[in-house]
């Protein structure tokens, strides 16, 4: 996966981004594959992204962060904009 990261053209797709997703997924640290996708700018403006960071934090009791996600996410011009307004709508 990281033999694509370098190629501006994958960053931002969302096909890409899933499958960083699924290795954030399966593994025992997905902090450290967020942080390798932010390393490498994978899906930061996709809110898929956004959600996802977000939930994991959620799950390990970091509402703080959580709130913090959906804001860059927000900021950053995630698209589509609506599944990052509903995600947060959800969490309040």
């Amino acid at each position: 996966v990281e033999t694509f990261a370098a190629d501006a053209k994958y960053r931002n797709d969302e096909r890409f981004a899933r499958v960083w997703l699924a290795l954030a997924a399966a593994s025992p640290d997905p902090g450290a594959v967020f942080d390798a996708m932010a390393r490498h700018r994978v899906g930061e403006s996709l809110a898929l992204v956004w959600v996802a960071r977000a939930f994991v934090a959620e799950k390990a009791k970091k509402f703080a962060d959580a709130d913090a996600l959906f804001a860059r996410g927000l900021e950053k011009g995630a698209a589509p904009r609506e599944r990052g307004e509903a995600a947060r709508a959800l969490r309040a």
